[in-house]
């Protein structure tokens, strides 16, 4: 007659030969843990993982009257990763699950007698924090950088928000879920790295962190004022002025046509006015140009003007009594024409020098506009390039002397900014004017 095992009556030491019964009430629960992202289960042993991927809380009941159990076995499916709970607890936290993946749970009591065959739970999402975003970069621009990324997985869990922070402490935070790019105001001339990171309701990734950066500045350092004309030795920072005792002799350019009205040569129809003595300095993004050297095509700075914008038909006319500049109102705009001409008289504003129709930005009375070098009073104040503000004039004076003077026509902003001040750009006119 064969023999087997059976339960014993009498007491339950008389059980230790027996393996325990398969559990009952078996049920898991994401945990939803702020670990980083994980891409695919540990594959090495899912349980020491404990740092990274996601985490599903399991629970069971060992029925009534089973054999006890001196550990379990837990094992998930997919990867079938196994294991040990070490203790007759029944309850274990599974750790290092790939984020965002749905994982059913076998759970089988053990004991010196053998091993139970086991009961499977449903299946549970186990969810992360979002993988860190992806390809982040940043482009200089002036005073300010764009920085780009992609969006990288959600963990399981729908984003909230992306947040830049510069390494400088520049940041931007709170951006949409959707958000792949920022512009961030930064301080010109400085390097910094910018970090990208993704919230969800589990918490913040991994941050991607772009290569380093430096701002762009439309101006080099503010330059001290210095008198044009006495006999002096230039900084080694201003290599585009000569030395010189006396003012340049009179120079007529030979390729002026003779046949054009004078100081007024043709362009596309039209003649050119505003113009700008050959050596004040233009603030390019390249950095400051004498006006002699400016050519077609160059990006210059300028200013976006508010609600005037380029709006209005007649800059000349305009004028505004609530203007309020600063570098966040910092554009571009590009040379479309360019052309030269002879003058008999310059205006030496605070450094720069005009031909007597150049428009310069003032303030007379509390009201803002553009007036010609020739109507600028001392008692004016002009728009500085490196304060962002108006200033006192401390330099007025007109100079009877030949000296070639650029036109500079720009669009889609009619100014662009002189080492000293903001100015008119020049427009092209049916007939000449004075």
């Amino acid at each position: 007659m064969a023999v087997s095992k059976k339960r014993g009556i009498k007491s339950s030491a008389q059980d230790n030969f027996l393996q325990p019964d398969n559990v009952t009430s078996l049920s898991g629960t994401n945990v939803g843990t702020s670990r980083p992202y994980l891409a695919t289960a540990n594959t090495t042993s899912a349980a020491s993982a404990a740092g990274t991927g996601g985490a599903v809380s399991l629970t069971w009941t060992l029925p009534a009257g089973s054999p006890a159990a001196t550990s379990y076995l837990v094992t998930t499916t997919p990867s079938t990763y196994e294991a040990d709970t070490g203790s007759a607890t029944a309850s274990y936290t599974f750790q290092g699950l790939a984020s965002n993946t749905s994982y059913t749970f076998t759970v089988r009591g053990v004991n010196a007698a053998g091993t139970a065959s086991g009961t499977t739970s449903s299946s549970v999402t186990a969810t992360t924090v979002p993988q860190a975003p992806q390809s982040a970069s940043a482009t200089a621009g002036v005073n300010s950088n764009t920085i780009q990324w992609t969006i990288g997985a959600t963990g399981g869990a729908a984003l909230s928000r992306h947040n830049v922070v510069g390494s400088d402490s520049s940041t931007s935070g709170n951006l949409s879920a959707a958000a792949t790019s920022v512009v961030i105001n930064d301080t010109a001339g400085t390097s910094q790295t910018y970090t990208v990171t993704a919230t969800n309701a589990n918490g913040t990734s991994l941050g991607a962190t772009t290569a380093s950066v430096t701002t762009l500045s439309p101006f080099f350092p503010f330059f001290p004022y210095f008198p044009f004309f006495p006999s002096f030795a230039p900084p080694p920072y201003f290599p585009f002025f000569p030395s010189f005792a006396a003012p340049p002799p009179p120079f007529f350019p030979p390729f002026f046509p003779p046949f054009f009205p004078p100081f007024f040569p043709p362009y596309f129809g039209g003649f050119f006015e505003y113009s700008i003595a050959s050596e004040t300095g233009i603030l390019t993004t390249e950095g400051i140009k004498s006006a002699k050297d400016i050519v077609v095509g160059d990006t210059l700075i300028a200013m976006n003007l508010g609600s005037q914008n380029n709006s209005t038909d007649d800059w000349l006319a305009w004028t505004d009594s609530n203007l309020i500049l600063n570098e966040t109102n910092i554009v571009e705009t590009t040379v479309v024409g360019f052309s030269s001409h002879p003058s008999s008289i310059t205006y030496l504003i605070n450094g720069d020098l005009f031909s007597n129709s150049h428009n310069i930005l003032i303030k007379r009375d509390g009201v803002s506009s553009f007036k010609r070098a020739s109507d600028i009073l001392i008692s004016d104040m002009v728009y500085s390039t490196t304060e962002f503000g108006f200033v006192n004039i401390e330099e007025l004076e007109g100079i009877e002397h030949e000296e070639t003077v650029y036109s500079i026509n720009c669009e889609p902003y009619d100014n662009f900014f002189t080492s000293g001040m903001l100015v008119f750009d020049a427009r092209d006119h049916e007939s000449p004017e004075n």
